[in-house]
């Protein structure tokens, strides 16, 4: 429900980012015209913002399961995979 959330607050604010930009382009004088470009440039930046909240999310629950012994993150990935990559950081040679 959260991402639901985000989506849509996204997408309004997107919204108040085009009437920015029609703010500007009919803009008979300047302060309507610095208004409309803020406004445009906060929805962008806003939602800039949401992406990296959401990427960050994601990297902070990935590196967590990564720290995890019992949580693999990829079927591929077996647990002597994960040995050996261990043992190529700590320095010990794999035979």
């Amino acid at each position: 429900m959260e991402s639901f959330a985000n989506v849509l607050v996204g997408l309004m604010v997107a919204g108040f980012g085009i009437l920015g930009l029609f703010l500007v382009a009919g803009a008979a004088d300047n302060e309507m015209f610095i208004f409309g470009l803020g406004l445009a440039v906060f929805a962008i930046a806003f939602n800039f913002g949401q992406v990296k909240r959401h990427f960050d999310k994601r990297d902070a629950a990935h590196g967590a399961a990564r720290e995890a012994p019992h949580v693999l993150m990829h079927p591929l990935i077996s647990s002597r995979t994960l040995a050996h990559n261990k043992r190529i950081k700590s320095g010990v040679p794999a035979f």
